[in-house]
């Protein structure tokens, strides 16, 4: 199970102007940020 250790959300424009709502999630060792559907994910 992984440990989080932080999590931040906060509101975007998308390509059209309209807001979309944005997440990024820290666990030990990695982070994700995450904005609509799709996800980013990178290894620190």
């Amino acid at each position: 199970m992984a440990s989080i250790q932080q999590i931040r959300g906060f509101e975007i424009l998308d390509s059209r102007g309209n807001p979309t709502v944005a997440a990024e999630v820290a666990e030990l060792g990695r982070h994700a940020v995450f904005a609509g559907r799709s996800a980013i994910r990178s290894r620190h």
